[in-house]
């Protein structure tokens, strides 16, 4: 991890040298660094999720379990039917003065 943040650090820098100097081969450098960046994050990921099933294997409720929040796709906030969003506060600040 430590040096995952020295070249998270090294890309800031060969970005903020690209930014000042304009030059096309500051940008080059900075998008290999960049690149290289992600590489790594992918490949860490990969790394982590591969062993996380490989532990759960034998188990299978936790492996299903596993899988199924890796591919849940977020779900759209439940909010109370409403005309507009100034109706929708309106609504919610009656709800918690209520409340008191």
């Amino acid at each position: 991890m430590i040096v995952f943040g020295k070249r998270r650090l090294k890309r800031r820098r060969l970005e903020r040298r690209w930014r000042m100097s304009g030059e096309d081969e500051d940008r080059k450098q900075y998008c290999r660094q960049r690149q290289l960046l992600h590489r790594l994050g992918d490949q860490a990921k990969i790394e982590y999720y591969s062993r996380i099933v490989n532990e759960a294997e034998v188990d299978q409720k936790r492996l299903f379990g596993i899988i199924k929040n890796l591919f849940q796709h977020q779900r759209e906030p439940i909010l109370p039917s409403h005309e507009g969003h100034q109706e929708l506060a309106k609504r919610f600040a009656v709800f918690f003065q209520k409340k008191n």
